[in-house]
């Protein structure tokens, strides 16, 4: 559906966005780290994850649990590296990780593959990696912890909603295609049919046959009206004249050729 490719689509932009974020945020605070050249491999790690996963999860057949289990865990992996990465004094200090909100893009790919159940169960994982990394509980990590489950509930709660309606819409989209092309084709079959009967009631032999065909046949006129002048003589019998004009203007609605509409009286 168009919708789930839309929002893939968000969760690969969001991935790349949150990875900037986090490129930035470690080289701002690299002068804190205990294993420079490990923090730079872990970012390059999460970039190449960033770009293998996002091409997967744009063919729906990939986007399977396999490969949402694999992308969940190597970004606790991510966030656990941090331990080793950071200095002691950084962590206490609370200088940010290195994943920062790079680790809520698979809660998101969770949360659409599966709605907010899994987007609750993906947080609740990336949650214990974020307590983890830090060590402990502080305020910094319970906010985090805070976010990632909001993100999950309500992305997963509205994503829910959002595929209800789109099949919804296309539901009302297919039954009311199905409506008009049961009305063209009974339109047809009507007309088809009215031929047929026509066609046999006038040129049947079989004169039972003929009055069956018959029996389903309408009257009808297609007249508009006529336009015809009556003239009325001195000599003529005005009651006599009055009745029969009544009966020709009055016949079948005045719906005939002949109706009069005109009546010319000599003096």
């Amino acid at each position: 559906m168009r919708l789930d490719a839309a929002l893939w689509r968000a969760v690969g932009a969001f991935r790349f966005a949150a990875l900037l974020y986090a490129v930035a945020s470690g080289l701002a605070h690299s002068g804190g780290w205990a294993h420079p050249g490990a923090g730079v491999a872990v970012l390059v790690a999460m970039a190449g994850w960033s770009v293998v996963v996002t091409l997967a999860y744009a063919v729906p057949a990939r986007r399977t649990w396999p490969l949402l289990t694999l992308d969940l865990g190597l970004t606790v992996a991510a966030q656990v590296g941090s331990l080793w990465v950071l200095s002691t004094h950084a962590v206490t200090r609370g200088d940010p990780t290195l994943t920062v909100s790079w680790a809520a893009a698979p809660v998101l790919a969770w949360a659409v593959r599966g709605g907010w159940h899994a987007g609750a169960a993906a947080a609740t994982v990336t949650s214990v990696g974020a307590v983890v990394e830090r060590g402990g509980l502080s305020q910094a990590t319970v906010n985090s912890v805070v976010l990632l489950l909001l993100a999950g509930l309500v992305v997963g709660y509205v994503v829910t909603l959002a595929r209800r309606a789109e099949t919804a819409y296309a539901e009302a989209v297919r039954l009311q295609a199905a409506v008009a092309e049961r009305e063209r084709l009974a339109r047809q079959v009507h007309d088809g049919v009215l031929q047929a009967l026509a066609l046999v009631s006038r040129s049947c032999t079989d004169p039972q046959l003929a009055a069956l065909a018959g029996q389903h046949m309408k009257r009808a006129t297609m007249e508009l009206g006529g336009h015809a002048p009556v003239i009325v003589a001195a000599d003529a019998n005005i009651a006599h004249a009055v009745k029969v004009i009544a009966g020709a203007k009055f016949r079948n609605a005045g719906q005939v050729c002949i109706s009069p509409t005109r009546f010319l009286v000599e003096e």
